[in-house]
């Protein structure tokens, strides 16, 4: 009898210490079950006073994307990069690029067809799906548990319903939305001036910088966006000017996803 009662004190111990790994009752926050350490939110690093997170969608494509990879590596910045599952195939000795600079490399759409992927909610999981074994096929490793809805988690060209109920797919499947709370406009024409980007990014930082000291700053890698290219090196040098340190989604800490959260720029 008290050998069976040693190992039902033994199971139990082992059930608590793995509730304890796979969820953090301080903060209530999950960490992701996968085998992969990218997705899991990073407990116990170090915090800093301001981080800046620069993002960029719609690649990868075969002018831009390399150009922007090289300006990261000169400054010794990391971005993360949501990508076209499609341009990924499209593009793959590009993509390959990103991964072999260590650049993180997220979800984004496969097709970016919006009347193809919001047709139902069955329909955009789907095309995330595909976009996921684009990335697992062509790096060998799962992307990260953070991903961009194409147009927004509201965006005005989809059903409300569908995204509402895309929204609560996501969140079942522990995968999380990512917004933006700095938008360079980079995205209103194909050859927006690259002062205005840069200005657009600075201005907003400056005003978000009194409530927030985490910014997610969305700009563009695909075909059209050279003045994006031509924009990055001042932007990235005025965050190092006003001490931001530069982080990705990928090596984001629990202070930081809850940060935000709070704020909606994650899971609105």
């Amino acid at each position: 009898m008290a050998k069976f009662r040693g190992k039902s004190i033994i199971l139990i111990l082992i059930i608590i210490l793995n509730m304890c790994f796979s969820y953090n009752f301080a903060s209530g926050l999950p960490i992701f079950r996968n085998k992969d350490k990218e997705n899991k939110i990073r407990y116990n690093e170090k915090v800093y006073p301001k981080a800046v997170y620069l993002t960029f969608d719609d690649g990868p494509s075969i002018n831009n994307t390399k150009k922007i990879v090289q300006i990261l590596k000169e400054n010794n910045v990391r971005g993360t990069f949501f990508i076209i599952g499609a341009l990924a195939d499209e593009n793959s000795e590009v993509f390959q690029e990103l991964y072999k600079n260590n650049m993180c490399i997220a979800v984004h759409t496969y097709s970016h067809d919006y009347k193809e992927i919001y047709k139902s909610p069955e329909s955009y999981m789907e095309d995330l799906k595909k976009c996921n074994d684009v990335i697992r096929r062509s790096i060998k490793k799962e992307p990260v548990s953070y991903i961009r809805i194409p147009g927004g988690a509201y965006n005005k060209v989809s059903n409300g319903n569908t995204m509402k109920k895309i929204r609560e797919m996501l969140k079942e499947e522990n995968i999380n939305y990512v917004g933006w709370n700095i938008c360079s406009n980079d995205a209103l024409g194909k050859n927006v001036p690259a002062y205005k980007i840069k200005n657009n990014v600075i201005k907003q930082s400056k005003k978000i910088s009194e409530k927030s000291k985490i910014l997610v700053v969305l700009m563009h890698d695909s075909y059209y966006k050279k003045t994006t290219v031509e924009a990055l090196p001042d932007i990235i040098k005025y965050y190092k000017d006003e001490g931001y340190v530069f982080k990705t989604f990928d090596e984001i800490i629990a202070s930081e996803y809850e940060e935000l959260v709070k704020s909606k720029i994650v899971n609105k």
